[in-house]
């Protein structure tokens, strides 16, 4: 299965510069998953890919609700669920990568999973809170 290569976009920038470059590197970063699954590399490659990005999940949506919370920000408890919700399908990927699952069914559910959610959250509840941020501020 070929995908195609993910790619952030400036429609994505919410206008809060330490969130967008963090996007951009969870972007980066989802693209050198999906392409270690679908080249079938080294298996210590794909674990060192997931760790990583577990570790970069944590520390940006950490960011972002600190901002939240600093700016006592009305929709903070279902913008941190849609944050859980994504930790659960990545650690139900990870899963999958330790199971050894089949590969196209793998890069079909990082690409339905994570960068589909990613894409979604961005454009919807971010901007959201992007908007909140600079009519506030």
């Amino acid at each position: 299965m070929k995908t195609e290569k993910i790619e952030w976009t400036e429609d994505l920038a919410t206008g809060v510069i330490l969130i967008d470059e963090q996007h951009q590197e969870l972007f980066a970063r989802i693209d050198k998953f999906m392409e270690v699954v679908q080249h079938q590399q080294k298996e210590n490659e794909l674990q060192e890919v997931i760790a990583f990005l577990e570790d970069y999940v944590f520390l940006h949506f950490d960011a972002e609700e600190e901002y939240m919370i600093t700016t006592n920000y009305p929709q903070y408890d279902l913008h941190q669920s849609e944050h859980a919700t994504f930790i659960k399908s990545l650690n139900d990927i990870k899963y999958q990568c330790d199971q050894g699952g089949d590969t196209d069914i793998l890069v079909q559910t990082i690409q339905t999973y994570l960068v589909d959610w990613l894409v979604n959250h961005i454009q919807q509840t971010d901007q959201r809170f992007a908007t909140f941020m600079k009519d506030r501020f």
